[in-house]
This record gives C-alpha cells, sequence and structure tokens, in this order.
C-alpha cells in the first residue's frame, strides 16, 4: 500500500478529519484567546467567550463541510444546532475546566510541580494555555458525539422506526 493510499485511506475516517479541524479551530482559539489576554488586556474568562465565539462561526463551516461532508445545505437553523451543542460545550465544560485551573495552578502549585522558579507572566501564561488545551480537548468529545448525533445526522439515518416483532404466546 502507497503512502498516498494510506493517507487518502486514513483521511476518510470522520474522526480522523475531525481530529485535524479540530487542530486547526484549537490553534485559531489559542492564538485569538492570546492576543486578547496578552495584547488586549482582557481578563481570562472573557477573552475565552471572544476567542471561542469567533471560533464557533469558523468551525462550523470546516465540520459542515470537511468533517461531516454534510448533505445537509448551509442553513440558520443549523447554525444554531451546531452553536446550541458547541456553545453549552464553551459554557459549561471549557469555563469549568478554565476556572479549576485558574484556582488550582497557582505560582506555589507550578514551582513545586516544575521546581522552576517562575515569572508571574510566565505561570499565566501557562495557566491560560494549559488550561485551555484541557478545556478543548474535554469538549471535543463532547461536540464529536452531538455533532454526529443531532447537528449532521446523516438524511439517509432518519428513517421510520421498525414496527415492532408479534412474540407468539
Amino acid at each position: 500500500m502507497s503512502i498516498q493510499t494510506f493517507v487518502t485511506n486514513l483521511w476518510e475516517r470522520r474522526v480522523v478529519r475531525f481530529a485535524c479541524v479540530g487542530v486547526v479551530n484549537t490553534l485559531n482559539d489559542l492564538i485569538l484567546l492570546n492576543i486578547f489576554v496578552f495584547v488586549f488586556g482582557l481578563k481570562l474568562l472573557v477573552a475565552n467567550l471572544f476567542s471561542a465565539s469567533i471560533s464557533i462561526v469558523i468551525s462550523y463551516f470546516l465540520t459542515h463541510k470537511i468533517v461531516f461532508k454534510s448533505e445537509h445545505k448551509l442553513s440558520m437553523k443549523l447554525f444554531l444546532k451546531f452553536i446550541t451543542v458547541t456553545g453549552l460545550s464553551i459554557l459549561a465544560v471549557q469555563t469549568l475546566v478554565i476556572y479549576g485551573f485558574e484556582h488550582t495552578f497557582t505560582t506555589h502549585y507550578l514551582e513545586n510541580l516544575s521546581g522552576i522558579t517562575l515569572s508571574d507572566s510566565q505561570i499565566k501564561f501557562l495557566q491560560i494555555n494549559c488550561a485551555k488545551i484541557v478545556a478543548v480537548a474535554c469538549g471535543m468529545v463532547w461536540n464529536f458525539a452531538l455533532y454526529h448525533l443531532v447537528v449532521f445526522r446523516d438524511p439517509k439515518e432518519e428513517h421510520e422506526p421498525e414496527e415492532e416483532a408479534i412474540l407468539p404466546y
């Protein structure tokens, strides 16, 4: 089997496409988050809401076309389903994970963990980016399952339930 065939076969797996789009979306989200925190000076949770919101819009188009190769047309209804699933992931999962990191990974904890004395800016950078990466990983499981089951459900799978078999007594 050639490398090209291997890569082509690998790309045909929805979970691989999801992971690739997820990496692009995560990098975009991280870059925006760092810009909002370190350039514009926004508080972490506010910056996360902005970076995640922008990333959701980009993610919708990439997930629709690349991951699920959806037969559904781009629509406001589909976009609202996508935003609901993703928004709940961000508001619930990511916010809780980030909040936990912000209050768990303190200067004292990080210095003990690393054995290195870190500057305040280094600690803040580690807190923000580690929290976001873990939060995104937790949200990915939620997102993939609900995108598959709710948002981009294959129209061919939407059929009437089979009649129950009548069991003889």
